[in-house]
């Protein structure tokens, strides 16, 4: 069985690891009315949102360990 960290790490989403690999877009206008430079900004805002709600799920459950281990540590 995974551990919960393993689980948390396949599910948050990687940013691009190539900064220029969306270089040609920010050059192009969208039918959205957005520039290509603002929609990418707003998907990499949603990006970090994901990111975000990981890590509190993550922190969540590292305090939950923590807790049951205090618990039993004072049991004994």
């Amino acid at each position: 069985k995974k551990s919960d960290q393993e689980q948390l790490r396949g599910s948050v989403p990687e940013l691009p690891q190539d900064p220029n690999e969306q270089k040609d877009a920010m050059l192009s206008q969208e039918p959205s009315g957005l520039s290509a430079r603002e929609s990418e900004a707003i998907l990499v805002i949603k990006q970090l949102q994901d990111q975000v709600n990981s890590l509190e799920l993550e922190k969540s459950l590292i305090q939950n360990n923590l807790d049951d281990v205090l618990e039993v540590a004072t049991q004994q």
